[in-house]
């Protein structure tokens, strides 16, 4: 029984929460766009120029730090519905 109780209180212990800072950043690379907004770090604007658009997100460097080792992991149906909603917005 007290066991248990050691157990919860660990876990409990272990979800203390830290709210990572967000980092504002531009890219031209859409599948990290794409990462992002599934991820739950919404777009916030894109530029475009001819068919080239630079996108503006705010997100944690965590996020960013993952996606260039190739830790991000998605749905792939889902990610690739993004990949079209901002091509046509680009083409747009």
């Amino acid at each position: 029984m007290n066991n248990n109780i050691a157990a919860v209180a660990v876990a409990a212990s272990s979800l203390t929460t830290f709210k990572e800072e967000m980092v504002e950043f531009t890219s031209t690379d859409m599948c990290l766009v794409a990462a992002l907004e599934f991820m739950g770090y919404p777009l916030i604007r894109f530029d475009k120029f001819q068919n080239k658009a630079t996108f503006y997100l705010e997100a944690p460097k965590s996020m960013l730090k993952q996606y260039d080792l190739g830790q991000l992991r998605v749905e792939p149906n889902e990610f690739s519905g993004i990949i079209r909603r901002l091509s046509a917005a680009v083409k747009r």
